[in-house]
């Protein structure tokens, strides 16, 4: 059984910086509520520095909203955790996997994810603008939740597309990961569609998985873990019933249209210069810049149709499940990997295949680890949007009936 954070063992404050997790040390103190926070999201007296020599690291005048509504839950932020620069990639660069150091950690939050994988604290903030929270969530064997769309305000942190970020919350276990996200979350308005504290059980719970054609790029080991995740799950009492979602295919160029494009505005926009960048940031900035209005259009008249899709699919289901990534964390030098299907693709693509849509829907979404093997395997429930607690409570219960609870 794969126990969240490393099996139970707690590495000392060594073996985390030696994992990379950390880019600054200062912090508040310590505490039984210290949160890690992504280096993209300010906190009051700590430089927010992306990850980037762009960025100018002076300290932060003022917390983000996220920061302020945790100090009034009585969380203290800690330190702030390594990411990709600006967080546009998924390799989580000079961090190594805590269950196989020659493998990424994912990300753009794999400093966040390794804060929680290596005991150094329960919580963790992140952003999630294509799969960044949910990805090193999975390869690090950890929980990863991106609520609605807004619910965490993404003010005081340094975007990277705004019509798709979202902060998000890791953690040791779907609890604590609700605890933080009660903190945080802006209130629905109307009644709750939250399960009780009472609730022990899914059975009724009507869960969707894609057809067969959608999985289909799921490599053999990541396939059998998530199909073993639903027999538990239909064990314990659910239905698992066929739903469709849109092709990949239709909204993996959607995604990368509208993310560099609104990513190329905002970095011409506040840096002008772009020579302290890295060279694979520029290059997605100079692609960005190139996408014409129309192709932005066209790809927002997607995000439209494809949004109707999933709203269709979730109709008919409770939740939506589905691997969180189709491979295991590659290798740290592959940069080209093949998926279940035969397809060669970018290591890139490959992290956020089944993540990334739920940015464009901005329904909830959280991964949780599945045991299979020596590494982490992730897998990805979605709700109806504005339903988050609703997710949590169930997430937490699946959880448990898949054996996998962290204490």
């Amino acid at each position: 059984m794969i126990e969240p954070c490393l099996h139970g063992r707690v590495p000392s404050t060594a073996d985390a910086a030696a994992l990379g997790a950390y880019v600054d040390p200062r912090a508040e103190g310590t505490s039984e509520s210290t949160v890690a926070v992504k280096d993209n999201v300010d906190v009051r007296g700590l430089p927010t520095r992306a990850g980037s020599a762009a960025t100018p690291g002076t300290p932060a005048s003022a917390d983000a909203p996220v920061i302020t509504r945790m100090r009034q839950h009585g969380f203290v932020p800690g330190r702030k955790t390594a990411m990709d620069e600006f967080a546009f990639t998924t390799y989580g660069p000079e961090m190594r996997n805590p269950y196989d150091e020659t493998r990424i950690v994912g990300g753009s939050s794999g400093g966040s994810a390794l804060a929680v994988a290596t005991g150094e604290t329960c919580w963790a903030i992140g952003t999630d603008t294509g799969g960044s929270v949910r990805i090193p969530a999975a390869f690090c064997g950890v929980v990863g939740f991106k609520p609605t769309s807004g619910r965490i305000p993404t003010q005081g942190v340094i975007p990277l597309s705004w019509s798709l970020d979202h902060v998000g919350i890791l953690g040791c276990s779907v609890a604590a990961v609700a605890d933080l996200a009660a903190a945080t979350m802006n209130p629905m308005p109307g009644p709750s569609t939250a399960l009780t504290d009472g609730d022990q059980s899914i059975r009724g719970l009507r869960v969707g998985r894609p057809d067969d054609d959608h999985l289909a790029a799921a490599r053999p080991d990541v396939r059998d873990a998530f199909e073993d995740a639903l027999a538990s799950v239909r064990a314990a009492g659910a239905s698992v019933v066929p739903v469709t979602l849109p092709p990949i295919g239709a909204y993996a160029e959607t995604h990368m249209y509208i993310l560099l494009a609104e990513a190329a505005y905002h970095h011409t926009t506040a840096y002008g210069d772009l020579s302290d960048h890295d060279a694979d940031v520029r290059r997605y900035v100079e692609v960005g810049a190139g996408v014409s209005a129309s192709d932005y259009l066209h790809a927002s008249r997607r995000r439209s149709t494809m949004t109707e899709q999933v709203d269709v699919a979730l109709a008919e289901v409770d939740l939506l499940a589905l691997p969180t990534t189709p491979l295991v964390a590659p290798a740290r030098d592959e940069r080209l990997v093949e998926l279940g299907d035969g397809e060669t693709v970018d290591v890139l693509t490959a992290c956020i295949w089944y993540t990334h849509l739920f940015n464009h829907t901005g329904m909830p979404a959280i991964s949780l680890p599945i045991d299979q093997g020596a590494l982490p395997v992730g897998i990805q429930l979605v709700a109806a949007r504005g339903a988050d607690e609703f997710l949590l409570r169930s997430a937490q219960l699946i959880q448990r009936h898949m054996g996998v609870e962290a204490s």
